[in-house]
Parts: C-alpha cells; structure tokens; sequence
C-alpha cells in the first residue's frame, strides 16, 4: 500500500511539470535567483565631508573634496550625481549614491580655499550598504612660525612647577601673534603669556607646567604646540616621588667684627636622579651684605648627578647688618640657607 501512494505522488509532479512545462520552471527559477540576487544586492550609501581649522570652529570654504576609486581617478558622474564638488560657506560637501562595498578615497584639495593650510592625507573609505557617512575634517594652518627645542624630557615630582625657556621664531614676512595649546595631558597644565613676533626674529620666552594640572600619573607624553598648526615642543616627563637633596651648613653667621667671612656651601644630592638647572639666588635683603655682590660657584656644570655633589662659595660682609636666606633651585626643588650678618 505505502509503494502505491508513493508512486502515485511522483505520478502527479510529472504531470504537473507536463502541464506547466519544464522551460517555464526554469524562468521561474531564474526570476526568483535574479530577485534574490537584486534584495540582497549593497545599496549606495552617501557621504557628507564638514572641513574645518584645527583648534577651533572656524569652517573652511572652497576646498576641493573628490571622491576616488582605487586607482586614484575621480569616480564618473552618473546622471545629476557628480563626485566632486566645493565646500560651502558651512565647510560642508555632500555626495548622494557613493557605491557600497568598495575601496574608495576621499581627496581633498586645499589650493582654492579661502586661507592657507598644509596638504591634508586622503581617507579611505568603504561603505556599508545604505550607510551614511558623516566625517570631520581638521585642517592644520600653513605657518611659518617654529618653537625651540622641540623636545624637553625630564624626571619631575607630582607636585612640581617647572619652568621652560623657549623660543618662537618668525620666518614669515607678516606679525604674529603666537598662542599655543596642549595636549596628551598638558591642557591645562601650562600657562604661557602670549608673544607677538617681528617678521624674520625670534622671541625667548617661558613655560610654567604644573605637574599637580597635568592629567597623568607615573609619566607625560604629550605636546605643547603653536594654535591651529601641529609644530611646537614633544614633552616626556618621568614621575619620582621626590628628590632627595641635602643642603650644608643650613645657615650662615657673619659676625660683626670680622670684616668677611668666606664660606663654602655643599649641595649633596642623594637621590636617584639628576639634579638639573642649578641656580644660586640671594634675597634682596642680602645683596649689599655679599662681598662684591656676587657668589662665586665652584661648580662646573648645571646639573648634578646622583651621588655626588656641587658647591659654591660666598663671602659675608660682617659691617653690614642684614638678614636674609640664599635659595638653591633646580627643576622641581628648592632649598634654603638662612643667612645673618652683622650682628
């Protein structure tokens, strides 16, 4: 029974298929293969470009944005479809039916914009099917301006104020005024007076960065850099907890009587780093009571290395009353010598 009704089942799908006929399944195969195909088939995406200057808002007019195959011709235009165009008055281009699922470019051409910038690298996309891309464009400003040195690195404390000579130099025939900016956690870190700068000189100035500002831990690796362009100073700070530096004698007595009282002032360094940017001061208080005003160092360099030491020698007037100290200061430490003459 069961052979019968099987039997019976093909006997009715050949004769469906007589009726129908085999060429007309076969179309009906292809139709639907061919509708398959066309649903699942990437749809055009589209592209929307907003150009602006980096480091601030201002958006960037009559660029020219061009969209790329892979071997770097502008795709053909297709109908009222074109592939490239100019920026707005808004910055902003904006391209309909780009094909999905293909390595394309994006190139932008600084040369008809409405100010100088510097060259900007291509972007390489490649769209989804009906995706809609909306990218950002930062463009660096073309400058003749430059900062020296271009590196500081140094081992700081977490709580230190260290302060950086620099100088901005003008190669350009135009004044500028020179503002800079920081990053890699130096944004808030530093302040800076701005400096305008003559064409063709060059200008010292200072950085004051505040460790207990900086947006780090163990390090900083960041920069500090002249607004709206990327040149400026690579910063590489190291951490430590503290420098270990012992001052002798702490005080000195010039008694009165004794005309001048020479002394020897010893700067040990015990810790595990150097000791950099060594600087002898004396209060005001105690200028005119310093033999000939000055204080003789008997060091030959400005940084002292760990484990060893540095001195320097100073000469009291003891006619002279005065009360005062002498700072001893590097990168990130200071100490002091109490001083008293004359009395």
């Amino acid at each position: 029974m069961p052979e019968e009704i099987e039997e019976d089942k093909f006997g009715k799908i050949n004769e469906s298929i007589n009726k129908i006929g085999i060429a007309k399944i076969i179309l009906l195969l292809l139709i639907a293969a061919a509708v398959f195909w066309y649903v699942n088939l990437p749809k055009n995406g589209s592209v929307s470009i907003v150009i602006t200057e980096l480091d601030s808002d201002k958006k960037v007019s009559g660029a020219i944005v061009s969209i790329e195959d892979s071997n770097g011709q502008i795709l053909p235009s297709t109908g009222t479809d074109s592939y490239q165009s100019l920026t707005d008055d808004t910055g902003r281009v904006s391209f309909a039916n780009v094909p999905a699922n293909r390595a394309l470019t994006i190139s932008i051409d600084t040369s008809a914009a409405t100010e100088n910038y510097e060259p900007t690298s291509d972007l390489d996309i490649q769209l989804k099917s009906e995706e809609n891309l909306d990218q950002i464009v930062r463009l660096e400003k073309r400058t003749k301006l430059s900062l020296s040195p271009e590196l500081v690195s140094s081992q700081v404390t977490p709580t230190c104020v260290k302060q950086q000579s620099i100088t901005v130099k003008n190669d350009g025939d135009d004044l500028e005024e020179v503002e800079l900016i920081g990053s890699g956690g130096l944004q808030n870190a530093f302040t800076f007076t701005p400096v305008t700068v003559a064409p063709g000189s060059s200008e010292n100035t200072t950085l004051t960065i505040d460790m207990t500002k900086a947006n780090a831990s163990a390090s900083v690796n960041g920069k500090i850099r002249i607004k709206g362009t990327n040149k400026g100073i690579t910063v590489r700070f190291t951490t430590i907890p503290a420098f270990q530096v012992v001052v002798s004698p702490s005080s000195l007595n010039c008694a009165a009587g004794k005309n001048v009282c020479p002394s020897i002032v010893t700067i040990q360094n015990n810790g595990k780093s150097s000791l950099t940017n060594l600087k002898v001061e004396p209060s005001e208080s105690i200028v005119s009571a310093i033999d000939g005003g000055q204080i003789e160092k008997y060091y030959t360099a400005d940084d002292v290395p760990p484990d060893a030491e540095a001195k320097f020698g100073v000469k009291l007037v003891s006619t002279t009353q005065a009360i005062g100290v002498i700072t001893i200061k590097g990168d990130c430490f200071s100490k002091q010598v109490n001083v008293q003459t004359g009395q």
